[in-house]
């Protein structure tokens, strides 16, 4: 039997340039600002790889950057899914809290142009 799809926007595999900085640690006196590339986007969230575990209902500021989009996505994004891996990395899926909508439409022009068949 297949599984219900909870996803409002379909979500693409796509590897697209992210930076986030993470949640407030009173023991950290500098937020890091670390890079990295999603794994998947669309229109509601993005999973991304990454070294350490985040907890579920962490919310980040994330800025995006979309191949062929010269203004860089500033979005809230919360942790949704926290996946330990065989590699001992973590898959960690966001939903988007706050983004404009106009962003969340250059996203979704963008997975609608690479899911396009030619």
């Amino acid at each position: 039997m297949m599984g219900y799809e909870r996803r409002k926007y379909y979500r693409l595999d796509s590897n697209v340039l992210s930076w986030y900085e993470l949640p407030h640690d009173e023991t950290i006196p500098i937020r890091e600002v670390l890079g990295r590339v999603t794994k998947n986007i669309g229109g509601g969230g993005l999973l991304v790889e990454m070294d350490q575990p985040i907890t579920i209902s962490s919310e980040l500021k994330m800025d995006l950057k979309l191949p062929g989009v010269k203004k860089t996505i500033k979005t809230i994004v919360r942790v949704v899914r926290v996946e330990e891996l065989y590699s001992g990395k973590y898959d960690i899926g966001f939903t988007f809290r706050k983004i404009k909508e106009q962003d969340r439409k250059k996203i979704l022009k963008y997975v609608e142009s690479k899911t396009k068949k030619h």
